[in-house]
């Protein structure tokens, strides 16, 4: 069912106009209908009170202008007002969905691996990183626009897509022979011993794979394919992979996986000087990137896959915080300003990742329930990301985490 023809007309500047059309298509995500754009078309997107869909002057300088900063087009609530006070739902929307508040210039707004500060973000400031609030303002939008409110809604259960980024293979096992100790457990002890010996621990890809296959889950394994360190201006050295992707075991590992019927991925390497060459000595045939530590700036980080020929991304999440770093929960084409068309990669935004919530010190049981109650609460309209590191399912020093 591919549902009645929309045709909108624009009465905007051009480089306004084909980013604004790009965010209204998401409609068709939720919606029966096929968008058109045509000079006479029947729905007028102006930044005249009397359009159908109103945009503001706001907006329409931030995109001439090239200046993003969400203290300047937003104020005490999350949305773009015009000079009246009328929301500017389909502004944006195209702001949030495609990582506009992300083009800066400010060196304090990103970290050492040039990572989005969660902090800078409007979603910190106005509490909002858990909800999608794309999906609330095009329904909005499509509420308070009278010609588009007979289209019928499409009933889409989320989905859930669970990846494994591949940072360490020969684990460290004294975290593992500690907690053991202080459990005062000999079989634990030994455990850990013979296993020192059998790196990479097979076991526990057995255990991912068979979570996954229990689950019915799509997966991902991300894999890095250089020992290269990384030597951070700030923070010194940071490691890579601790594992060759040419060693005959990390080949029968990789293998298995795929004859499970699960998918390959290149984690792209901290330092990475060649991303089609780690993506080739892992797999030929890889089609999804996601970058080691989340690292990376947009759009650049588009703009590289795209010249790699990479497809899809998925390194799209804060790494301190579960929800939407683009404030919705579909994956996206992001708009690119400078050839004024869409990238050809598919954005796959990272939302539960394991790390965050170690890193806040939370355990087992808080995290799960906020991860079930995130779940729950967008239970339909999403494809949810979820990751969890091979090594966090070590059965002694993550136990209650795998129960």
């Amino acid at each position: 069912m591919s549902g009645p023809e929309i045709t909108v007309r624009f009465e905007l500047p051009k480089r306004v106009s084909q980013i604004l059309y790009h965010t209204l298509s998401l409609l068709e995500n939720h919606f029966y209908l096929q968008l058109k754009e045509h000079p006479q078309g029947n729905v007028l997107i102006s930044d005249s009170a009397e359009a159908d869909i109103r945009i503001s002057q706001k907006f329409i300088e931030a995109i001439i202008n090239r200046q993003f900063d969400q203290h300047l087009l937003m104020h005490k609530q999350p949305v773009i007002l015009s000079s009246d006070g009328a929301p500017d739902l389909l502004g944006t929307c195209a702001y949030m969905v495609n990582f506009l508040q992300e083009y800066d210039d400010n060196p304090d707004h990103f970290d050492h691996l040039l990572r989005f500060k969660y902090e800078k973000s409007y979603q910190h400031r106005f509490d909002c990183i858990t909800e999608n609030l794309v999906l609330r303002y095009l329904l909005q939008l499509q509420e308070e626009c009278s010609k588009l409110q007979d289209l019928e809604r499409k009933k889409l259960p989320s989905q859930l897509w669970v990846s494994h980024d591949i940072d360490y293979l020969y684990h460290n096992r004294i975290p593992d022979l500690k907690t053991a100790i202080r459990h005062f457990s000999l079989k634990e002890v030994f455990q850990v011993i013979s296993k020192t010996f059998q790196d990479p621990d097979e076991e526990i890809f057995d255990k991912i794979l068979s979570i996954n296959q229990a689950n019915g889950l799509q997966a991902t394994f991300f894999w890095l394919a250089s020992k290269r360190t990384y030597m951070s201006e700030h923070e010194g050295p940071i490691e890579n992979a601790n594992y060759s992707i040419h060693s005959p075991k990390v080949r029968m590992l990789m293998q298995k996986i795929t004859s499970a019927g699960f998918e390959l991925g290149v984690h792209q390497s901290l330092g990475c000087r060649d991303l089609v060459s780690e993506k080739n000595s892992i797999d030929p045939g890889i089609s999804i990137n996601r970058n080691h530590y989340l690292a990376g700036k947009l759009p650049e980080l588009w703009r590289s896959l795209d010249q790699a020929n990479i497809p899809r991304d998925a390194s799209a999440g804060f790494s301190n915080a579960m929800g939407f770093r683009n404030s919705y929960g579909w994956p996206v084409q992001p708009f690119d300003l400078q050839r004024q068309q869409p990238f050809k990669v598919t954005e796959y935004p990272l939302h539960i990742m394991d790390a965050t919530f170690l890193n806040l010190h939370l355990g087992p049981h808080e995290t799960f329930s906020q991860i079930t109650s995130f779940l729950d609460n967008h239970s339909s309209d999403c494809q949810l990301s979820l990751l969890w590191h091979n090594n966090y399912f070590s059965e002694i020093k993550f136990k209650e985490w795998i129960e």
